[in-house]
Parts: structure tokens; C-alpha cells; sequence
């Protein structure tokens, strides 16, 4: 989650993006859309469009997706949820550090996933300039 500026790219699939959240849901994620994810996210300090946040004790957390979610957006949480599960849903406690590192982490994986499926060049550029910003953010990640 980043905002860096104005959306980019197409509107996922609406009726494919209700497939996806019913099966999150089944599988404990809290989904959170439309303009409750905005108020939350703006509640939150988050300047994002979208946001996956972990439950601090562990287990499935929430998503937050706003109005007319991107396809960049989606997936980018999408991959932020399995990093997630990929732990056994542990605890973030207060672990900044660790969500700087999925963000590292999925920069690079989201730009060649783009790539390989073509997607838009202002799509692959704001995954660049996400990665490069996140670059900053972690700390010893540019040695």
C-alpha cells in the first residue's frame, strides 16, 4: 500500500473481485469495500486505495479495498494476503518492519507479473517508482 498519486490502470472485474472477496471470506478475511475502505483508510492514515491489514494477535485480516478497485490494487493485496497465510497467519503485533518488508518483498513480483500479462505502462511505472519509494522506506534494503 502506497499512494502515489492519481490511480492507475484498469477497474478489476467487479463480478470477478466478488468471487475472490467471497472466497477471502470464507477463508476468515474481513473485506472492507466501497466508501467504508475509504473512510477506514483515511481514518487510518493510510493514503492508499487499498490496504490488507493483519489482526495484531494473528489470524486472517482485513482488507480494504476503495470504490472501483484497480487491478493493480487488488492483486498487489492479494499478494500482501498470501505473504500473510504464508506465515500460518501469524501475529503482526507491531511488526512495521515486516510489513516494509512484504512491501519490498511484492515490488518486484508485482512488476514482473505485469510484464507477463501485459499490463499497462503507467501500471508497470507506478510499480517501479512503488518499489524504488519502498527502497527508502526498509531499512539496509538498498545494500
Amino acid at each position: 500500500m502506497l499512494n502515489t498519486g492519481s490511480r492507475v490502470g484498469f477497474e478489476f472485474d467487479p463480478a470477478k473481485l466478488q468471487r475472490i472477496v467471497a472466497n477471502l471470506e470464507r477463508r476468515g478475511v474481513t473485506v472492507v469495500q466501497g466508501e467504508r475502505a475509504a473512510r477506514s483508510l483515511e481514518n487510518m492514515g493510510a493514503g492508499a486505495n487499498g490496504a490488507y491489514v493483519p489482526w495484531p494477535g494473528g489470524g486472517p485480516g482485513i482488507l480494504y479495498l476503495k470504490p472501483n478497485a484497480t487491478r493493480l490494487e487488488v492483486v498487489e493485496e492479494l499478494m500482501h494476503i498470501g505473504q500473510h497465510r504464508a506465515t500460518g497467519w501469524a501475529s503482526s503485533g507491531t511488526d512495521t518492519l515486516r510489513s516494509l518488508r512484504w512491501e519490498l518483498d511484492a515490488q518486484p513480483r508485482l512488476i514482473d507479473l505485469a510484464k507477463r500479462q501485459n499490463w499497462t505502462p503507467a501500471e508497470v511505472d507506478r510499480l517501479r517508482t512503488n518499489y524504488l519509494r519502498w527502497l527508502d522506506e526498509v531499512p539496509g534494503a538498498k545494500q
